[in-house]
């Protein structure tokens, strides 16, 4: 008898991805003979979806399919149109692929069914074969017509009627009656009902990822009520377990990790949008909510911060913090694993074949791609991300009493502000006074307060520039700085890899005014390119954390920054400064951390800008806690250090820098405008209401002391909340950029090889966007979770079943296109995909409705019959029975022995783990050594165990729990020696069995056979058969008998683990029972979920 291989749909993806590849290479044959009909039988009607295209997908497609560029012969046959075209003339007669209705018309069918090595297809050097039965298929397809069908999952679900069946005693619910009617199809029947042990230990399992304890066990074997599982079922989907057990699955699909991954590989502090989750789940989010808030949360209207926080879905993917990379490329990476994520975890497609060409199987074209990819391109980020603190987009998160606070400063500030304005109205009198006696500009020109640095250039000595204003802070000269003439006396021209470094001076808080001022003459070099002209900033692995001025093609641009580019503020002006030509600049900037605080002067005129950014909320200076990021000097004409961007040809001249906000009048007399002795000249009377205004904000600035207390308390309360701000957590989320950025078709899928612009749009296949959506990520979200989508409800549902029988209806969870699985019950899921959207998309509903199912509640008991007829359970005659997950097997081991921890959410925690690998894999910068948590938090769930991208915990690897690299909608199932490895030796295994022991002694009776009955039945849920006992008890005595021998290996046993040992105890009996207590969590029904 011949072994039977049963493939997976992982396997099956894999093995289609070969015979691809082997497509043109080597030599492939078949008999001619036409199908005799033995074996499986050929359908009366053959259905194009069903019968027809797997066979085309997988023998022609990869040459005569959707991929444009790799059609051969000019034969595409994924669509009617393009099947039914003539091909050209060949004797004089018209060619066609399919000839509807005459087979041996057909090319198509003289092809598959030729001897001819020459004419056959598919070509004897793809190795690829058509089997007699499937040609019969495709013959008997064209004789019926040669009808064309939209794929199955591109046509929208529609709710079927329930199916009639003979058996009405056996449905529970509607499931019941498609699965009982594909079962008769096959000549099969169901398995009785499981025993109640069974059941509530499978269904508890399921919804929460936990065992029943033994109390709840008796509890429901006791209960003889028709409702008795039922109510256990509503308990679950009420307990707190029930959220984290669905978040599970979900942190798969999200690909979410404690880590950016990469070779630095650092935190990334993202366990709130886990905590979100699992939140969601338990409240009962309705899944179109759930979908809405995670793709576009910060677009609603008036967005919560829950909102925004669930957009962390798209913002815990890798992201790169090493040195020297192309921030465009990894950004580009940032874009698309978005767009991958998205189609696999509600579409279900593999839309990222169509990166690099058109998908060779699906109707996705690369444009089309880009076009979806574009709804995530708008993103305010950087490629390279900083290595301390989080990556913009962010918000924070303060508690209720931080929150407080914030709402009350806020309210302060406003009020304060408001004040302040108010003030320059009630000062009209006081001002008249005072500028009647005004006569001359000579007092409006700035003295010595407040200027921290005065570099007038005239002279450069043992490398050095001499700052006017102290001797201590003069700045040293990097490199040679040709001296020219200046504005006043010398000047310096700034040249690339030459610099000024005034090292600490100036470091301004975001909360603090400023003002600097200084002479420009730009060279027509710099056109194009980026000229660093004053610089107090950190470097790219702190997000460029400080202030700058710069010339963009020589426009103006002024920046504050805690992290570049969106925990920033920036203005820039239109207009470019003039070529070869002194120019007077000034800035000032007025301590509200907004771009409207900033205000740029051109030779004393106030120059237009464009705010580029307008979101600066955290501090601008660098923080004791980032002290192995030191502060970057104060720099003129170099960007950092590190970076050394600068450029040829850019002349400075009287560089001034203040520690407070200059007035427009002192800006006028630095400048030496005009506009300043014009204006002195005019009687008060004659003056216009700009040239009033101008001598009122200087009146206020220095003459008023009631308008300076009110701006000193302003600033003051800015300072409270800016101190407060920077002390409360910060997570990655979604936020769009003022200025949309472009997306293009990337040729090859490379970032830097742009070809055609496009726009964010949808692949039409699917479903087209509705003209009356918006364009962007909220658009893209409705269209996911609307009603006339064919594909999320079906998907979403696929998955929900895979949680319970072990696979999904279409058992390939992650390709609902042309080379995934059919649906092996294609009414049923329909059925489930419309009632799941007629519901509300009530996911504890669905849940219940699955598991309440008698399809769900059937014995696992497999017989020889069933293993032959189905032996993958296909057809559901059976329960589901498979291995557990690693985090129920190791939650089972914890919760047997009294050990877990079930508190909800909070930081991820470090259990047990072997010595050293973190080390192995680190670049030395982040996480170099893995600290082992204590207490609490080693008995936590291991959900909550922390992930680190490039050193996953093993344990959970081990157990094919996925490296959360990339998204993930189905684990394998392995069964490997290192598994078993794991679960008799690994700390927490073995400390898990000593304290199972000891509530086997503490807990379990006066009697060795009831100690071993209760500790067999906290870890399967059952009580043990008498000759379990037995065994268990000939294990103990003989364990027992060495330990008395050898106490010194009692005692290395016992000390396993940082639980507290019971001294009470006898070490030998206790050590002995240890060793029972690990058989008994070894065994294989205790890691089945069965």
């Amino acid at each position: 008898m011949g072994r039977l291989v049963v493939l997976t749909g992982k396997q099956r993806s894999i093995a289609g991805a070969f015979l691809f590849i082997l497509l043109t290479v080597a030599a492939g044959c078949r008999s001619g003979n036409e199908y005799t009909g033995k074996g499986k039988p050929i359908p009366e009607k053959i259905d194009f979806n069903f019968d027809v295209k797997p066979i085309l997908s997988d023998r022609c497609f990869a040459c005569h399919g959707p991929d444009e560029e790799a059609v051969k012969a000019d034969l595409q046959l994924h669509t009617e149109e393009k099947a039914y075209a003539a091909l050209g003339e060949k004797d004089e007669e018209v060619r066609h692929a399919v000839v509807p209705g005459k087979p041996h018309h057909s090319e198509l069918y003289k092809r598959i069914s030729s001897d001819d090595p020459e004419f056959r297809m598919p070509p004897p050097e793809s190795n690829l074969t058509i089997s007699d039965r499937e040609v019969a298929i495709l013959k008997k397809w064209i004789e019926q017509g040669a009808e064309y069908q939209k794929h199955w999952s591109f046509i929208p679900p529609e709710k079927p009627e329930v199916p009639e069946v003979e058996d009405q005693n056996w449905p529970q619910n509607p499931i019941d009656y498609f699965v009982l009617a594909r079962m008769k199809e096959k000549g099969m029947r169901p398995s009785p009902r499981a025993s109640k042990e069974k059941l509530i230990r499978r269904v508890s399992f399921d919804l929460t990822g936990l065992p029943p304890t033994v109390e709840e066990v008796n509890d429901f074997v006791a209960d003889s009520s028709e409702d008795a599982y039922e109510k256990v079922v509503d308990r679950l989907l009420a307990s707190r377990a029930y959220g984290e057990r669905m978040a599970t699955e979900w942190l798969d699909v999200a690909r979410y990790a404690d880590t950016h991954g990469y070779q630095d590989d650092g935190p990334n502090h993202m366990w709130p949008w886990r905590d979100w989750v699992i939140d969601a789940f338990n409240k009962n989010m309705p899944f179109d909510q759930f979908t809405t808030w995670q793709i576009a949360g910060d677009l609603l209207p008036d967005a919560t911060r829950k909102q925004k926080l669930a957009t962390g879905f798209n913002r815990v993917h890798m992201q790169n913090q090493e040195g020297g990379i192309v921030g465009e490329e990894y950004r580009v990476e940032y874009v698309v694993d978005r767009a991958n994520t998205t189609s696999t975890a509600f579409l279900g497609l593999t839309m990222e074949c169509a990166r690099c060409h058109d998908h060779k199987y699906d109707p996705i074209s690369q444009k089309e791609y880009f076009q979806f990819s574009a709804f995530f391109n708008n993103v305010n980020e950087a490629g390279q991300i900083p290595n301390v603190g989080a990556s913009g987009p962010t918000i924070l998160l303060p508690d209720s009493a931080a929150e407080q606070q914030i709402q009350y400063l806020d309210a302060a500030i406003n009020k304060q502000e408001q004040k302040v304005a108010q003030l320059k109205s009630e000062k009209t009198a006081d001002f008249n006074l005072w500028q009647d006696r005004q006569q001359s500009p000579r007092p409006f020109a700035p003295g010595a307060e407040g200027l921290v640095a005065h570099l007038d250039f005239n002279e450069i000595s043992d490398g050095k520039v001499m700052n006017r204003t102290s001797d201590s802070l003069d700045g040293n000269v990097r490199g040679e700085l040709p001296e020219v003439d200046g504005k006043f006396g010398e000047a310096l021209e700034f040249e690339k890899g030459n610099s000024i470094n005034l090292g600490e001076l100036a470091s301004f808080e975001r909360t603090d005014p400023f003002s600097f001022s200084l002479w420009v003459n730009p060279s027509d070099t710099a056109s194009g390119s980026e000229a660093p002209v004053l610089v107090k900033t950190g470097n790219i692995f702190i997000g460029y954390r400080g202030y700058d001025m710069s010339l963009l093609e020589n426009k103006i641009s002024v920046r504050l920054m805690h992290g570049w580019p969106y925990n920033a503020v920036q203005v820039k002006t239109p207009q470019a400064l003039p070529l070869d030509k002194w120019s007077h600049v000034s800035v000032t900037y007025d301590g509200s951390s907004r771009a409207e605080g900033i205000r740029v002067y051109v030779n004393g005129k106030e120059w237009e800008t464009n705010t580029l950014q307008n979101n600066l909320f955290k501090n601008i200076i660098i923080g004791e806690e980032e002290e192995t990021y030191p502060s970057q000097p104060f720099l003129i004409g170099e960007r950092s250090s590190f970076e050394k961007i600068a450029y040829k040809g850019l002349k400075l001249d009287e560089l001034k820098i203040y520690n407070r906000r200059l007035s427009r009048a002192e800006v006028w007399a630095l400048s030496g405008s005009r506009q300043l002795p014009e204006l002195m000249a005019q009687a008060p009377e004659l003056r216009s209401a700009y040239q009033r205004q101008v001598l009122l904000d200087h009146y206020l600035l220095h003459h008023d002391p009631e308008y300076s207390q009110r701006v000193d308390k302003l600033q003051g309360l800015r300072v409270r909340k800016s101190q407060l701000t920077d002390t409360l957590r910060e997570v990655m989320v979604m936020g769009e950029r003022i200025k949309k950025r472009d997306t293009y078709v990337l040729k090859r899928g490379l970032y830097d090889n742009r070809g055609e612009k496009v726009k964010a749009n949808v692949p039409e296949s699917v479903m087209s966007f509705p003209d009356d959506l918006p364009k962007n990520r909220l658009g893209l979200a409705q269209w996911l979770v609307s009603d006339e989508n064919p594909l999320t409800a079906r998907v979403i549902v696929n998955r929900y079943w895979q949680m319970y029988f072990g696979k999904g209806i279409v058992d390939t969870p992650g390709d609902f296109g042309n080379q995934g699985a059919l649906p092996s019950h294609p009414k049923l899921l329909d059925w489930l995909a419309v009632t799941f959207r007629e519901s509300g998309w009530d996911v504890k509903a669905m849940q219940k409705r699955l598991v309440m199912s008698e399809t769900y509640r059937q014995s696992a008991v497999m017989t020889e019959e069933k293993l032959a007829r189905d032996p993958s359970n296909k057809y559901l005659a059976r329960g589901p029975r498979f291995r557990m997950s690693a985090e129920m097997i190791r939650d089972n081991a914890l919760a047997a022995s009294g050990l877990l921890v079930e508190k909800v959410g909070g930081p991820s925690v470090k259990p047990y783990q072997p010595e050293g690998l973190w080390k192995e894999k680190t670049s030395g910068r982040h996480l170099t050594e893995y600290v082992q948590d204590q207490g609490d938090s080693l008995y936590r769930r291991s959900l909550y165990t922390f992930w680190k991208r490039t050193s996953p915990p093993p344990y959970m690897t081990t157990f094919d729990t996925p490296g959360r690299s990339h998204t993930s909608v189905e684990r394998g199932k392995t069964s490997t020696p290192l598994q078993a490895l794991f679960t008799l030796n690994d700390p927490q295994f073995v400390e898990a069995s000593r304290l199972l022991a000891q509530r086997m002694m503490k807990e379990g009776g006066d009697s060795l056979q009831s100690q071993i009955s209760f500790g067999f039945k906290a870890a399967t849920s059952r009580s043990p058969e008498s000759r379990e006992v037995k065994l268990l008890s000939e294990l103990y005595r003989q364990e027992l008998q060495a330990f008395e021998h050898q106490p010194g290996r009692a005692d290395s046993l016992l000390n396993v683990g940082e639980y507290q040992l019971d001294s009470n105890l006898e070490k030998p009996e206790l050590a002995a029972r240890t060793i029972v207590a690990s058989t008994i969590l070894n065994l294989d029904e205790t890691i089945t979920k069965e």
